[in-house]
């Protein structure tokens, strides 16, 4: 878990949590991207999507309900959602699952990008 192991020692070195958040939207679009291309019988789809499902399952356990509110409701569903979206397609390993899951977390990945530096939050 890549992913997570980078975003656990970047809060210990001082990078911001929107850097973070950043980074690993980055990385699962990445992935879904490479999940999309692969053959059906490709050993790189568990990786893939167990990584992906590592970062997904990060961003749910970091939302806080209290200083998240509205927020956190909305994407408790698209998280999970997302993981449940991820166990099906490495069973199946279908990229027409993958597809939508990785228009979401385009979108997701640009509102990150987009956000102002100086506002604190959690994925």
């Amino acid at each position: 878990m890549r992913g997570i192991g980078a975003y656990a020692r970047n809060q210990k070195v001082g990078v911001s949590q929107i850097d973070l958040v950043r980074l690993l939207f980055g990385e699962a679009v990445r992935r879904l991207r490479r999940l999309e291309t692969y053959a059906p019988d490709d050993p790189r789809w568990i990786e893939d999507c167990h990584h992906v499902r590592a970062i997904v399952v990060e961003f749910l356990t970091a939302l806080d309900p209290e200083r998240g509110g509205a927020y956190v409701e909305r994407m408790v569903p698209i998280y999970e959602w997302a993981i449940h979206t991820l166990l099906e397609a490495s069973s199946s390993r279908d990229t027409r699952e993958i597809t939508p899951l990785r228009e979401v977390f385009e979108t997701l990945q640009q509102g990150w990008h987009g956000m102002d530096t100086s506002q604190a939050g959690a994925a």
